[in-house]
């Protein structure tokens, strides 16, 4: 499927579910324009493709209704601004692309309904701002294997909602936070691969092991990283 085939979607205004993910939809102009003519869409799921070029080109920040935003596993380069005027989205899945970006939405109002945010796989440089203790809805929490630096934010442990945490194989340095011992609802923590120092509080072993999730999981770099609870090491 061809960017001439998707033509179609501009016809489509009331759509609100496009799926279609392992399609071999092609393109190398980012997303087909005619989506900006589906403002009803509310979820979108376009994984497994052949779409190169721009994530942002204007088309999604016309998508103001939408929840669930789901591109994983295409050639998609560029930044991600336009996540911080979408006060709707919940489900943010865009693993493995090439989107070289920063976290800067994460500090916009508009951003404090999401639920699931997934980066993994991206060369994302930049630090974890702050601004993520502001993210109260936030359960599920992973930007694995990409290029992470700083610290772990204090402010982190204002997200009461968050069961599943996925940094590994970053560069995040410092000291595990303390404040990590107020996430109640914590199932899992992979932090490996990293340069952090400290100690995993007890607490977050206390959450994690009462926890009825079928993989509960707390792994860190034990060789840098005191854990008494640690399913597994990491390299």
């Amino acid at each position: 499927m061809t960017i001439d085939d998707m033509n179609v979607f501009g016809m489509l205004p009331r759509l609100e579910k496009l799926l279609l993910d392992d399609n071999y939809l092609e393109s190398r102009q980012g997303l087909p324009q005619s989506l900006q003519k589906c403002t009803d869409l509310r979820k979108l799921k376009l994984s497994y493709n052949l779409l190169e070029g721009p994530l942002d080109n204007g088309i999604l920040t016309n998508l103001q209704k939408l929840t669930h935003l789901e591109i994983e596993s295409n050639f998609l380069t560029g930044a991600l601004p336009f996540l911080g005027e979408m006060a709707e989205l919940e489900h943010i899945y865009l693993r493995h692309n090439n989107l070289n970006a920063h976290l800067n939405f994460i500090k916009s109002p508009a951003s404090r309904n999401i639920i699931e945010l997934w980066l993994d796989g991206n060369p994302i440089s930049q630090t974890i701002p702050s601004q993520i203790g502001m993210l109260t809805k936030l359960e599920s929490f992973s930007i694995a294997n990409a290029k992470l630096t700083g610290t772990l934010p204090s402010e982190m442990g204002n997200l009461t909602a968050l069961r599943r945490v996925w940094l590994s194989n970053n560069g995040l340095s410092g000291s595990v936070p303390i404040e990590l011992s107020r996430l109640s609802s914590l199932e899992l923590l992979k932090l490996q691969d990293n340069d952090l120092t400290g100690t995993i509080p007890e607490n977050v072993c206390t959450i994690v092991s009462s926890s009825e999730f079928e993989h509960k999981t707390i792994m860190a770099d034990c060789d840098k990283v005191q854990c008494s609870c640690c399913n597994e090491c990491g390299s």
